[in-house]
């Protein structure tokens, strides 16, 4: 009965993690954003090179409240895909049907604008990572 008891057990303990790492590589190949959560977690806590919070500027910038401001991770976004260093990831700010791309040093913990319209609009983040030189 014991014996029994156990299999059971060690079959559900088993099945767990093979069923969260089947759902998580769903997420990955289907492009969801739930697999990118810790990173945009960082990204939200994330300071510009000046030091102050990157979610603080660009509330401040779109004219909005701090938790107003979503972030999602750009995966499959065209304007996103060259010309950013192999240790970032890509954040957009979608505000007022407009998107704002930034690229995330994970290293540094520094968001950087990732386009030259998110650069205009946001100039104390610095200049955008394709024409910075920000060393990743």
């Amino acid at each position: 009965m014991n014996l029994k008891r156990f299999i059971k057990k060690a079959i559900l303990i088993s099945i767990v993690p093979i069923f969260c790492f089947a759902v998580w590589w769903v997420g990955i190949v289907f492009e969801f954003e739930y697999p990118y959560i810790l990173s945009i977690k960082r990204a939200k806590n994330s300071q510009t090179i000046t030091g102050r919070k990157s979610k603080e500027v660009i509330s401040e910038q779109l004219g909005i409240d701090q938790n107003k401001v979503d972030f999602h991770r750009c995966s499959y976004c065209v304007s996103c895909e060259d010309g950013f260093p192999e240790n970032t990831i890509r954040i957009q700010v979608l505000h007022d049907n407009k998107n704002y791309i930034f690229a995330y040093n994970r290293k540094q913990n520094i968001l950087y604008p990732a386009d030259h319209e998110t650069e205009l609009k946001f100039p104390s983040m610095g200049k955008n990572v394709r024409n910075g030189d920000y060393s990743f």
